[in-house]
């Protein structure tokens, strides 16, 4: 029984129809693509020397030749490349032997076969490794949620007690700019009750002139801020500013904090 030849690295034994299809000869050269190197873009394939154009495969029993499905045989090395695989893949292996046509001994041949697999079948051998991507993405994410968390707190507590200081800020103006005229009007029988009252309603007034002007500077420094922070973190953060619109509850809530 004739058994299939040894093909050196380079070099490639064509079918003897591709052969004579092609007007081949020992000696030629031709280039061959494999299909995934080639649906991946790269078309530069293999050039292998042909050493024989004649090449007659042995034919199974009960079926074809080979050589009618066959353009030539490579070796295990060139068929890694055009099969577009590392050394050491494979994607198919041939196991031929006079007694395989005994169904009990081929029978017997597969179990061996598949224990081997099963048993060379493990991670290493796969070359994969777990890298755990969303879990790493979640950690990075919380990280920089809290720190911008931790930056809106600070700007958020230095804006509250700045606004703390300015009403009562406003207040002590206020007493200082009117105390002769606070005087005055206690002199000619204004009670304390009317004189605070109306101090405070000055006050409230001045102070939501200048919450509402404050408000209008502060959206615009906000606004100063997210392009600037849009700039800095633009390759790892992105977002879009929101325009806020002028209703009256938005008003009514930021001159209440304000006030």
């Amino acid at each position: 029984m004739m058994g299939f030849p040894d093909v050196e690295s380079g070099s490639i034994h064509v079918s003897d129809w591709a052969g004579e299809t092609l007007a081949l000869s020992e000696g030629d050269s031709v280039r061959l693509r494999g299909y995934l190197p080639a649906i991946r873009g790269q078309w530069e394939g293999e050039r292998l020397l042909v050493d024989d154009a004649t090449l007659s495969l042995p034919s199974p029993p009960g079926q074809p030749s080979f050589a009618d499905m066959t353009f030539g045989l490579v070796s295990i090395s060139d068929a890694e490349i055009l099969a577009g695989g590392n050394n050491g893949s494979r994607s198919m292996i041939i196991i031929v032997g006079p007694g395989l046509i005994n169904p009990t001994v081929f029978e017997i041949a597969l179990a061996d076969i598949e224990d081997w697999a099963d048993f060379q079948a493990d991670l290493d051998s796969t070359g994969l490794n777990v890298s755990p991507i969303k879990l790493r993405m979640i950690e990075a994410t919380e990280d920089a949620g809290e720190n911008f968390s931790m930056l809106f707190l600070i700007f958020g507590s230095f804006v509250i007690f700045s606004g703390i200081l300015l009403v009562m800020n406003i207040f002590v103006m206020l007493a200082d700019e009117r105390k002769s005229e606070m005087g005055m009007a206690r002199a000619i029988g204004m009670q304390r009750n009317d004189l605070r009252v109306l101090f405070v309603q000055e006050g409230a007034l001045l102070g939501m002139i200048s919450s509402a002007f404050g408000s209008l500077v502060g959206v615009g420094v906000a606004w100063v801020l997210m392009q600037f922070m849009s700039a800095s973190f633009q390759d790892t953060l992105s977002w879009d500013v929101v325009s806020i619109g002028h209703s009256k509850a938005y008003w009514r809530v930021l001159l209440r904090v304000s006030w």
